[in-house]
């Protein structure tokens, strides 16, 4: 498990299994094989904007910060792709608000 506000220790791409994802105690999303958190405090360097926690067993592949970012640096396309990712949780949590 992750906590919300806790500082980020890397990336995690889900193999197996599911995991909630919460923001200030309340349920906002499920995880499954595919998804991936924690890139967003190794960008900006923040704490986590959410907590994730397993529903059961949970498979994770992690990449350590510092890996993570020179990852980033050699393969832009991945770089690219979370950046669609992340503008797409933005529009759909905007659409939650109107």
């Amino acid at each position: 498990m992750v906590e919300e506000d806790a500082s980020a220790a890397g990336f995690h791409l889900i193999l197996g299994g599911e995991a909630t994802v919460s923001v200030r105690g309340s349920e906002v999303g499920t995880f499954r094989a595919g998804d991936y958190f924690g890139e967003m405090s190794i960008i900006d360097g923040k704490p986590r904007s959410a907590s994730v926690r397993a529903r059961g067993e949970l498979k994770t592949l992690g990449i350590p910060s510092w890996n993570f970012e020179r990852l980033m640096d050699q393969h832009p396309s991945v770089m690219r792709a979370l950046l669609v990712e992340l503008s797409r949780r933005i529009r759909s949590i905007e659409a939650q608000r109107s």
